[in-house]
């Protein structure tokens, strides 16, 4: 059972969204000027990237995720923390940066979401990532199986207006917020599936991302959707 992504029920997620993790800010907001939900977040996140595999990068931000406090968690979703991607080795940064978690491979490493004017060491030498250096193909369905047998749980994103690096902060904060609020967890079986466009969503989704449109700011847009048990 589907129902169409209308303007009025995109609006509906977008004031949805802000209100569930942060009130006051969601009252005060002027939806018909996209510019005046703007505003500097008090904390970043981080991620330096050797590499980037879909699935490890999920896996792993599930890694990360868990090894934050129930407090740090509340405090990264209700302030729509941003992360900041690095180009690194965390195999070799691990002695001058303090990452909460470095992936299996060691091509990923998270650190804990921070005030950037606090941060010190390596970090502060480290550049963005260019991602038209990182080579990439968007892949039908991707399943990743945290549980053998667990609950299976479909994402999909829509990746018509997206660059990698667009993608990429999607799929993080899709990921991050899903896990956050428990619509996703290790106990599933993730079926990632990228599309062009999100017309319509499941009745019974569980999350659905909407932000203004990349190239369009007068429209809203569904990036992701999370829907769980089909």
């Amino acid at each position: 059972m589907e129902k169409q992504l209308t303007d009025e029920l995109l609006l509906y997620y977008l004031k949805k969204r802000l209100k569930d993790s942060n009130r006051e800010l969601g009252e005060l907001i002027d939806y018909e000027n996209p510019d005046r939900y703007i505003f500097k977040p008090s904390i970043l996140s981080y991620v330096v990237l050797k590499d980037f595999d879909t699935s490890n990068y999920i896996i792993d931000t599930v890694k990360f995720l868990q090894k934050l406090s129930k407090d740090e968690r509340s405090y990264w979703y209700n302030n729509f923390t941003p992360t900041i991607f690095l180009f690194g080795n965390p195999l070799k940064l691990k002695d001058r940066i303090n990452f909460m978690h470095i992936s299996e491979k060691n091509d990923i490493g998270w650190i804990a979401p921070s005030n950037p004017d606090k941060l010190r060491g390596g970090i502060r030498l480290l550049k963005l990532i260019d991602f038209s250096n990182i080579p990439f193909e968007w892949k039908k369905d991707i399943i990743i199986p945290f549980k053998k047998d667990g609950q299976p749980v479909q994402i999909t994103i829509a990746t018509g207006e997206l660059t990698f690096q667009r993608y990429l902060i999607h799929l993080n904060h899709t990921i991050c917020e899903g896990f956050i609020t428990g619509v996703i967890s290790e106990e599933n079986v993730i079926h990632l599936n990228h599309v062009t466009v999100i017309y319509a969503i499941h009745k019974y989704a569980n999350y659905v991302r909407v932000q203004r449109s990349e190239i369009d700011p007068d429209r809203l847009v569904a990036y992701s959707v999370i829907t769980k048990g089909i």
